[in-house]
């Protein structure tokens, strides 16, 4: 004979479960999702500073590496949705390759 009393017991634990499985992995998401903007913030903090300090060096630094101050202005006034510094480093390489820097 089954008891009718645990078996509606036994649903509500697993759907009690379950609820907090799903609760449990939408916090879960929802946590990655805002460290991972939260870091993607940081790091364009990072790159803005390191802009800016790039923009003090003199003419004769910023040959040595491979930019112009114009070359960072440009970069520094990209979208925040994308990278300066990959874009930087892209002119930097266009540079070095053209040879603009005898």
């Amino acid at each position: 004979m089954t008891n009718i009393t645990n078996c509606a017991t036994q649903y509500d634990c697993n759907h009690d479960e379950l609820i907090n499985q799903t609760n449990s992995g939408f916090i879960s998401s929802l946590f990655l999702k805002v460290k991972t903007a939260y870091e993607r913030h940081q790091q364009r903090r990072i790159d803005r500073d390191a802009f800016r300090t790039m923009l003090n060096l003199d003419e004769t630094s910023l040959k040595d590496i491979g930019v112009t101050r114009d070359d960072i202005i440009y970069a520094s006034k990209l979208a925040m949705n994308e990278s300066a510094s990959k874009e930087l480093e892209k002119i930097r390489a266009t540079n070095i390759a053209t040879a603009r820097w005898k």
